[in-house]
């Protein structure tokens, strides 16, 4: 993965600053395009503001750790992530 795919700590200080209505549309829009429902049926409970703690209050190789497992998954979504953040 090269630096354009990670999600670096600038990125995680833009999430953290969002509304909670700014990141339920992001991620919305991240998946608007699943074709899995199942998806977005696990993403309609998020506890945005807990997610919002966690990763303020998580360590560089947690995130790290988190982002290379969704890439794994899906290595497309890294990117929207990204792009969702411009």
């Amino acid at each position: 993965m090269n630096n354009n795919n990670k999600i670096t700590h600038d990125d995680i200080k833009k999430i953290t600053s969002m509304s909670k209505g700014e990141i339920e549309q992001k991620i919305k829009n991240i998946f608007s395009d699943s074709k899995s429902g199942a998806v977005k049926k696990m993403l309609s409970g998020v506890d945005i503001e807990g997610m919002k703690k966690k990763l303020k209050s998580s360590s560089k190789e947690e995130i790290e750790g988190l982002m290379g497992m969704l890439s794994k998954l899906d290595p497309a979504l890294i990117n929207k992530i990204k792009d969702s953040l411009k």
